[in-house]
């Protein structure tokens, strides 16, 4: 881009106004849109931004457009990835069905319009080396999403990035509000169509930034980029004139900046649908202010012809009006409406169209099974008004005997859970269940009683180990940085109190210590790490999955996301899938700082199952092992915790270890075939091989299990660790109980009993605040990590 050249008589000097580097926009933000509208529109479900980092633009303009260009390109492969997996389906569909009923409702208010401001841009590099400059995380945005399961793969799908490291603080959730400019600098905009599951919709809209500038130039008009006298003007950023609203596919983008680098990422991309262009009518305003209101153009449909559909809305209507007059349905004397071929599709149709008037009766139960036979989803999120009761008659009914999936809105929904639980927990066929909140939710209180109540009989809770079963609870509070569990130890006559399901969640805690590098060959030191994993919701065979892409990610998950966005099952990677299943985030570890004004934080309550998982940092070195708890340890908090104490906690009669994790699923899941785990553990081992090309010394494994002796050390450290780490949890909320109420029963500890509380055992642990640590060193561990040969290479 150049404009007209000028001679300057008194340098004797060509001049021109020129763009020295084109790039993109470095920051997107992401929609998640569906047509669950009145009429059919559109309107949004999920909205992130995610900001960008990455090289300045400048002489050596290339670094920084491709990664601004590949960045985008790889987000929404994760996000078709996770969007279009199966497993995540029934949750999607029933969040979709929930959307339709709250934005259709008569409650329904439109939400305050928002923006995301612009932000100024990086100065143009007149080095020959890439700049980047680190930006500060965004500020957390802790508001309920409305629809926490597309918001989890929103976030997930923008976090779980190998390449270019996303840090949870680049993504922040925007209100539903929020808009699209086309006139900024700092950002485009990424668009998810999911009105069709099986065809989920993707566009990109991205404008082109120059950077202008008026420099000295040659005879033919070019300026040389390498060489070239800087102008006595900064350039500046200009956004492209002429901005088309079409959204383009990844081919087109890479294409528009001449980046052709990630043709293996959009495979798949290649052969999804773009969005429509009156889908994002919702989302972009046509002029300053105004979302325009036009709707969709309905899908042409199958219907019977108008006169046949008119009669046999008719006949539908009286059926449904005689059914809540009689509270039962006489299918007899409706015989001829019951038998037409249309009649079940149109009844369900009728019962979308005014959900709320089935309530708590024997004639909605009879209602739904006309209106569900046959239907492997018995999606009932809009009956808000059922009570658990006749959910249960319906469910037991002969028409939906061979349903895979039940949904339901809880809010509203009248009675006790206690029957439809035992009901779930006995059914053969049922393999999802979703208890979902109200969009305009403010707690999630209700579906975390519901959980404890599930857990707290050994006969319900047995569903857990049978059935997947979604919570909004367990994915709105990690997006809220707050902490959902019940706590064991309380209870009340609505509520009773919490039983983790270890048999169906075995994993509660994981261990981790981290060694610190010492040139002085001095006693190794560690920062220990204390994860809570119960609230993860993870069964055996997801834990497996989850552990082994955590082993390719050590060194930077630390908020578990390896656990909470990975392939569906051991299955899948022989099947090579592309498709990313969502589970809960680890809410705990989610919510508490690794740092705080007064010092580190971490979970250190007394484990049922625990996993003890060694590393050093920067080297391809990983050991682990699993531990079960025979019986219940208590952790001493005070000083009477003597090295005997804490040396019989860890003996036989306390805690057996399991061993590797194909033992550990032998164990927990016999059903699982073990041996699918060989082609991910493969896997990971060359991931960690070409990460690390260095040779390890003899006798060496990238990955290896601790023996028994080493396994219960390590434990009986952390063990002695919690003590400390509970004290300064109960410091930490002291300074600002209100956010900081991760453990309210910490902060009933009365300073004044006298106890003295044992200090971190420095001589083993460290923290990454200590003075005397200067960073993330990586460090060998006992044993001489590498080869004789390669001691330089550490």
């Amino acid at each position: 881009m150049t404009s007209n050249i000028r001679f300057s008589p008194e340098s004797q000097t060509l001049y021109a106004r020129m763009s020295l580097a084109r790039t993109s926009q470095r920051s997107f933000l992401f929609y998640i849109i569906a047509n669950v509208g009145p009429g059919k529109t559109h309107r949004p479900l999920a909205i992130a931004f995610r900001q960008g980092q990455g090289a300045s633009p400048g002489r050596v303009n290339m670094k920084a457009l491709q990664d601004r260009v590949n960045h985008v390109i790889q987000d929404c492969v994760r996000l078709v990835n996770i969007l279009a997996e199966p497993t995540n389906r029934i949750a999607l569909e029933a969040e979709l069905c929930l959307a339709a009923s709250w934005y259709q409702g008569n409650e329904y208010q439109d939400p305050e319009t928002a923006e995301v401001q612009d932000s100024p841009q990086p100065a143009f590099n007149f080095s020959i080396n890439d700049e980047r400059q680190e930006r500060p995380e965004l500020p957390w945005a802790g508001s309920i999403r409305e629809f926490p399961f597309i918001s989890t793969c929103l976030r997930l799908s923008l976090n779980r990035d190998d390449t270019y490291n996303t840090r949870v603080g680049d993504v922040q959730e925007q209100p539903l509000g929020t808009v699209f400019r086309d006139d900024r600098l700092e950002y485009g905009m990424v668009v998810l169509d999911i009105s069709d599951l099986d065809r989920v919709r993707y566009g990109i809209v991205g404008s082109e930034i120059n950077y202008m500038a008026e420099v000295n130039v040659t005879q033919t008009g070019d300026w040389d980029h390498t060489e070239g006298t800087p102008p006595k003007q900064d350039p500046v950023p200009v956004l492209e004139e002429h901005r088309s609203r079409s959204p383009l596919s990844a081919a087109q983008y890479m294409k528009k900046f001449r980046c052709f680098d990630t043709k293996d990422d959009i495979k798949n991309l290649n052969e999804r649908p773009l969005v429509q262009l009156n889908a994002l009518e919702c989302i972009w305003p046509t002029t300053r202010g105004a979302l325009s209101q036009a709707r969709d153009t309905p899908a042409a449909g199958s219907d019977p012809s108008s006169k046949d559909k008119d009669i046999l809305d008719r006949a539908v209507e009286i059926l449904i009006q005689d059914a809540m007059r009689n509270e039962s349905v006489n299918k007899r004397k409706h015989i001829q409406s019951v038998s037409h071929p249309d009649f079940q599709g149109r009844l369900l149709e009728s019962l979308q169209e005014d959900p709320l008037r089935l309530g708590p009766s024997q004639a909605s139960a009879d209602l739904l099974r006309l209106a569900y036979a046959g239907h492997s989803h018995l999606n009932w999120v809009a009956y808000k008004n059922l009570s658990y009761d006749f959910v249960t008659i319906a469910l037991q009914s002969e028409e939906l005997k061979d349903a895979t999936a039940l949904s339901l809105c809880i809010d509203r929904i009248g009675g006790s859970p206690t029957m439809l639980l035992e009901v779930l927990s006995q059914s053969k066929t049922i393999q999802d269940v979703c208890f979902l909140q109200e969009p305009t939710r403010t707690n999630d209180d209700l579906a975390s009683q519901l959980f404890a109540q599930l857990c707290a009989s050994p006969s319900t809770s047995s569903m857990l180990q049978t059935s997947k079963i979604f919570l909004t609870c367990a994915y709105s509070t990690p997006l809220r940085k707050k902490l959902w569990l019940p706590d064991p130890r309380s209870s009340s006559h609505n509520t009773p109190s919490y039983t983790p399901p270890i048999h169906a969640f075995p994993i509660q805690h994981m261990f981790v210590r981290q060694q610190f590098v010492d040139l002085k060959d001095n006693a190794k030191d560690f920062w220990p790490c204390h994860f809570f994993l119960g609230d993860a919701l993870l069964s055996p065979e997801r834990f497996a999955v989850g552990f082994l892409e955590y082993c390719r990610s050590v060194l930077t998950d630390r908020y578990l996301f390896s656990f909470a966005i990975a392939p569906p099952d051991l299955l899948s990677y022989k099947k090579k899938s592309s498709g990313m299943a969502i589970s809960p985030i680890s809410a705990e570890n989610f919510a508490i700082p690794g740092r705080c004004s007064i010092t580190n934080t971490g979970n250190g309550d007394a484990a049922e199952h625990q996993l003890s998982h060694e590393w050093s940092t920067g080297v391809p070195y990983l050991r682990y092992a699993f531990i079960r708890a025979r019986q219940r340890i208590v952790v001493p908090d005070d000083m009477s915790a003597s090295p005997e104490r804490l040396e019989r906690l860890v003996r036989p009669e306390y805690v057996e270890v399991v061993g590797t994790v194909n033992e550990f699923l032998q164990e927990t899941a016999s059903e699982v075939d073990a041996a699918l785990l060989n082609r991910p553990m493969n896997e990971t081992l060359r991931i960690l091989k070409a990460r690390w090309p260095t040779e390890l010394a003899p006798g060496m494994s990238h990955i290896s299990v601790l023996d028994d002796g080493e396994a219960r050390s390590i434990l009986r450290d952390f063990l002695e660790d919690a003590a400390f780490v509970k004290e300064n949890l109960r410091l930490a909320m002291q300074v600002n109980p209100e956010e900081c109420n991760w453990y309210p029963e910490l902060l009933e500890t009365n300073d004044a009993q006298g106890k003295q509380h044992r200090a971190r055992n420095t001589a083993i642990f460290k923290s990454l605040l200590d003075p005397d640590v200067e960073g993330e060193h990586p460090l060998g561990t006992e044993r001489m990590v590498y080869a004789k040969n390669n001691d330089d290479d550490l």
